[in-house]
């Protein structure tokens, strides 16, 4: 995970939280990296509606890439300041991560928010935590109990701040 998020990274969040800010839906970004290069691209970005979007790979016109990560907005609701990830933002990232062969970053941001909330598997996920992790209630006001009884242990999560970038170490309730 990183202790900064990069700069060419921060640029794309600015995109996402104004797209958000505008629309009211949400907005991802996947980002890659090319063999055997540090510099991280944008490979895919997506629009979607105010409860998902779908989230791309690495090829797209810029070539095969390996997959890092992805980060998508979340519009600001009444009950959450929307950077907290659904059951399904959480299922995503371990099956993404199974499927990569690569433990990878998912970041949420969120228009109004001074946070970025990201994160990371512990541990390259089985096939097993997939199909746990895997289990969405049908109620969207249901969560999923091995989501509530696992994450913690499963998941490293670190928060940055969304206008510099840094890792937030205790930030303010």
């Amino acid at each position: 995970m990183w202790h900064k998020i990069p700069k060419d990274i921060m640029d794309e969040l600015e995109e996402l939280r104004q797209y958000t800010r505008r629309t009211s839906n949400e907005a991802s970004i996947t980002i890659c990296k090319r063999p055997h290069k540090d510099k991280l691209y944008i490979g895919s970005d997506f629009e979607g509606d105010n409860e998902s979007v779908m989230v791309g790979d690495c090829q797209k016109e810029t070539g095969k890439g390996t997959r890092i990560g992805d980060v998508h907005s979340h519009p600001i609701v009444s009950d959450g300041v929307g950077i907290t990830p659904s059951d399904a933002d959480i299922a995503g990232n371990i099956e993404e991560s199974y499927r990569q062969k690569r433990k990878q970053i998912g970041c949420i941001t969120a228009n109004g928010s001074d946070i970025v909330h990201c994160m990371e598997p512990k541990e390259l996920p089985t096939r097993q935590q997939v199909k746990e992790y895997g289990r969405i209630p049908k109620n969207p006001y249901k969560i999923n109990p091995h989501v509530v009884d696992n994450v913690a242990k499963d998941m490293d999560i670190v928060l940055f701040d969304a206008k510099s970038g840094d890792k937030i170490e205790n930030p303010d309730p």
